[in-house]
């Protein structure tokens, strides 16, 4: 359980300093002078002499961590240690708000049993240490650690990318088995110390207020959906959405569709697609409403995140929303005063867990990148620790003409508490809006429901009822 720092020198976890560390943490986020605790906080990390054992096996002496370089190193835990604190305790107000509902997995009554079971928790905790020390801590140390794949697999090359079939993160077997899938989300929440659904999860309130402008039985693509645990959440807190999980890996699709067994039975249809994202070419133009992307694009090169971004644009109906969620980039710390920090912590990244596309990607212009390629529009752009969300939209449709969230082209003849004479006023107003005065006609019609104060709960009946026919009337005069 030790730290090495830059240069090799080793020093010691210390799991006191580590409790001092959350409590001075807790007390400052409380107002609450430290001073007087001061001598009984000590640093997380330990001097130390320490040997570092070669891929032969054979020792290399090492230099111990002097207690300045403790020093520094615990410094640069402890803000990281705030910084996740941080993101509960914001993730707390953020359920309060009701922008999402408590997460199930952490109400015991609806947790999967692998989370609250003890045997089941030893077992997967007892493979995941076993993996780690057997397996994955000797490819660490190998030059060619991250690239075993491809000597203990025939890939086929048609199939999977060769940029794919890799030991990411020095995982055993990559993406392709069974075990893989089994435990990658106890690895993931290991590594982030617990706040990885958390992080994954800041995209929940823009998600959830754009999906109730929605028709109902809205279409949604979660791109490399993985083990599929993030879509558990979005499935949650709607239950009937309508969702297609695309994953290239069978392994890792198998264990979402385990993972989401107890949400079929809500209603929402739920589809799993075996695609490469830089080829849904099974899937229709402009046939989602939304498309979420989460902790993707740090994994692939360049000129696979640009076939990505076409992919998405085009499954993406025109007016439609792209939620995405992905490792911070260099210079992201400064919103959270963390930048030296952070930008340390993605330095050393990619060689620990071999992500080798990761350096390439935390400099690139994600902004950039989705606009030139994709024709999107960043709305949003947050962060919650190492992670971002941003919120891009698709132009087109008739987002112009919406007003608090209904649009003109959303009514169907299927909604529900629409009549005949509703929908002839919408085709109306459509065809009214096909001419030059339209732009006038918004206008009006945006100003009127505002000043009759609806904030949001005015009813399709109304605006096509009481306030457009009014705006187009005084418009013809």
């Amino acid at each position: 359980n030790g730290v090495i720092a830059r240069g090799g020198s080793r020093g010691d976890i210390d799991g006191i300093g580590v409790a001092s560390a959350v409590a001075k943490i807790l007390l400052e986020e409380n107002n609450i002078d430290t001073k007087p605790f001061e001598d009984a906080i000590r640093p997380m990390v330990r001097a130390t002499d320490a040997n570092l054992t070669k891929p032969d096996g054979s020792k290399k002496e090492s230099e111990g961590m002097t207690e300045e370089a403790a020093r520094d190193v615990s410094a640069f835990l402890e803000a990281h240690m705030s910084a996740i604190l941080s993101v509960f305790k914001e993730e707390m107000e953020l359920i309060e708000n009701e922008e999402y509902t408590f997460p199930y997995d952490m109400n015991p009554v609806t947790a999967p049993s692998y989370q609250t079971n003890l045997l089941q928790v030893l077992r997967i905790s007892r493979d995941n240490i076993r993996d780690q020390r057997q397996k994955v801590q000797p490819r660490r140390q190998s030059k060619e650690g991250g690239q075993e794949l491809l000597s203990t697999f025939e890939i086929d090359e048609k199939r999977y990318p060769k940029y794919y079939a890799q030991n990411f993160h020095y995982q055993t077997d990559g993406w392709l088995s069974n075990e893989s899938a089994r435990l990658y989300d106890f690895q993931v929440e290991t590594l982030f110390l617990g706040s990885a659904d958390a992080m994954r999860r800041r995209c929940l309130p823009h998600l959830n207020r754009y999906l109730k402008t929605q028709k109902k039985n809205a279409k949604l693509l979660d791109v490399a959906t993985g083990t599929g645990r993030f879509l558990t959440f979005v499935r949650d807190d709607n239950p009937d959405l309508e969702c297609t999980a695309q994953d290239l890996s069978p392994f890792y699709l198998a264990k979402a569709r385990e993972n989401h067994k107890a949400f079929d039975q809500n209603g929402g249809k739920f589809t799993l697609l075996e695609a490469n994202a830089e080829d849904m070419s099974a899937l229709k133009d402009g046939s989602f409403d939304a498309v979420t992307c989460v902790y993707l694009f740090h994994e692939l090169p360049p000129e696979a995140q640009k076939n990505v971004v076409k992919e998405m644009s085009r499954v993406l109906k025109p007016g439609g929303k792209l939620f995405f969620v992905d490792s911070a980039q260099r210079g992201d710390g400064k919103r959270i005063n963390m930048e030296k920090e952070i930008d340390q912590a993605l330095e050393n990244f990619p060689v620990f867990s071999h992500e080798p596309y990761h350096r390439a990607y935390s400099e690139l212009d994600l902004k950039n990148l989705f606009k030139e390629i994709g024709g999107l529009d960043c709305e949003v752009e947050e962060l919650a620790w190492v992670s971002k969300t941003m919120v891009f939209q698709k132009p087109g449709g008739d987002e112009t003409s919406s007003i608090n969230g209904a649009s003109v082209t959303e009514l169907r003849d299927d909604d529900e508490d629409v009549d005949e004479s509703v929908l002839a006023a919408a085709n109306d107003l459509k065809a009214e809006m096909s001419n030059s005065t339209v732009a006038q006609v918004v206008e009006k019609t945006e100003k009127q429901a505002e000043e009759m104060t609806w904030a949001g709960e005015a009813s399709t009946r109304q605006i096509f009822e009481e306030v457009i026919p009014e705006v187009i009337e005084d418009d013809e005069n």
